[in-house]
């Protein structure tokens, strides 16, 4: 059987490219404007006070996906990124929480925090029950 010319340099064209892969691909990204990226799998969420979270999620290699949930229901989410301004949460699930949140990306340590700090209130019989919290949520 004959070999078409034209399979030959498809064959050579990929190996070329195989070869140009080689070696770590992410290799850009360990640096200081990508302090991310050897996270970018990561997410969580931490527990502000009985039914309020803040969930997060690495969603780019200096970013993070930030929402606030209250009672499991997500009631907003912001993208916060390093270098970049702080972003407020705020929602409500009424008869039992609501809160305003500002969470923003700051260095600690030589590594990046996202940080929260604002008010958050649970539900009693009758009222509102508040209470001004602020903290780390996670360093990366």
């Amino acid at each position: 059987m004959s070999k078409n010319p034209q399979d030959a340099d498809n064959q050579a064209h990929a190996e070329t490219e195989l070869r140009e892969l080689e070696g770590d691909v992410l290799e850009h990204l360990n640096d200081d404007t990508h302090p991310f990226a050897s996270h970018l799998a990561a997410g969580g969420c931490f527990t502000i006070i009985g039914p309020v979270q803040v969930c997060w999620e690495v969603v780019g290699s200096n970013q993070l996906k930030v929402c606030l949930k209250l009672a499991g229901i997500s009631v907003g989410c912001v993208t916060v990124a390093i270098g970049g301004q702080c972003q407020k949460l705020e929602g409500k699930v009424d008869n039992i929480a609501k809160a305003s949140v500002e969470v923003c990306l700051k260095q600690q340590s030589g590594k990046w925090c996202l940080t929260f700090s604002g008010q958050v209130c649970i539900y009693v019989p009758f009222s509102w029950k508040c209470y001004s919290k602020s903290g780390t949520i996670v360093c990366l």
